[in-house]
């Protein structure tokens, strides 16, 4: 069993790449389809909990193209 928590490190959230180093990616779908993980941005994932604090979601924020 893996500690969803201490994998996305004190930040609460990571890539999608960075978790697929470190579980397989059926896990991670079954984490995602069952709630245990929710997407943040595209390719970053936090836990349901944290999705609306600021300081994850300002951790991760998409880059935007410059001109736009």
């Amino acid at each position: 069993m893996h500690d969803i928590a201490a994998l996305l490190g004190p930040a609460r959230t990571a890539s999608l790449a960075a978790l697929s180093a470190e579980v397989s990616p059926r896990t991670l779908t079954r984490w995602l389809g069952a709630g245990r993980l929710v997407r943040l941005h595209p390719g970053w994932v936090t836990l349901p909990e944290c999705v609306d604090d600021w300081s994850v979601r300002r951790m991760r924020r998409p880059a935007t193209r410059a001109g736009h």
